[in-house]
């Protein structure tokens, strides 16, 4: 599992628009989102960078 700090996510809508990236790239994967920490948890079989990438290409840079 991986955490990671998404600090442009600020409300549900941008919560979906993470999740849909998610999901795009490993339809299996888990998400959930914390927005008041700005955090994504993810349980996926992809690596780290790939996830990473996902979200970089919708305009949601993410650390850790």
């Amino acid at each position: 599992m991986y955490t990671l700090q998404v600090p442009k996510l600020h409300c549900s809508a941008c919560a979906g628009r993470v999740t849909r990236a998610i999901n795009s790239v490993d339809p299996a994967a888990e998400v959930r989102t914390d927005i008041p920490a700005h955090e994504v948890a993810v349980e996926t079989s992809l690596p780290l960078a790939d996830i990473r990438a996902a979200l970089e290409k919708i305009g949601y840079p993410a650390t850790g």
